[in-house]
């Protein structure tokens, strides 16, 4: 350890390299993803209607602003979501609320498919 005291790290912050000459992390399904910020966003017909619903959109369009500038914002609580399959994550609207966000890898590309309160996301 080059730091005197490693609970004081920001890890968020923190390069971490990862030399998995063996394949380790392959095999055992471990994938490592990588995101700085989200700059463009499609919202599918469904989302819009529940944010509609939800009466949430200036929450929502705060959120993406944060999401554009710095996905490490703790207020933005931004985490994969395996119930929602591999390339699915999880952003803090505000909270009580989240959204569910699909990653296209191929293209770069996000759609938020989903919005709710925490415990109907299954977030408890």
């Amino acid at each position: 350890m080059f730091y005197p005291n490693v609970f004081q790290i920001d890890w968020r912050r923190c390069p971490i390299l990862v030399h998995d000459r063996l394949g380790v992390l392959g095999k055992l399904g471990i994938g490592i993803d990588s995101f700085e910020r989200i700059e463009r966003m499609v919202e599918t017909p469904s989302f819009r209607k529940s944010l509609s619903r939800l009466r949430k959109e200036a929450l929502w369009n705060s959120t993406k602003a944060k999401a554009a500038r710095d996905l490490g914002l703790s207020s933005l609580g931004f985490k994969k979501w395996p119930p929602g399959g591999p390339n699915c994550y999880s952003i803090n609207v505000d909270s009580n609320f989240r959204a569910h966000l699909h990653h296209d890898r191929a293209t770069g590309s996000w759609t938020a498919e989903t919005i709710d309160d925490h415990k109907a996301m299954g977030h408890g």
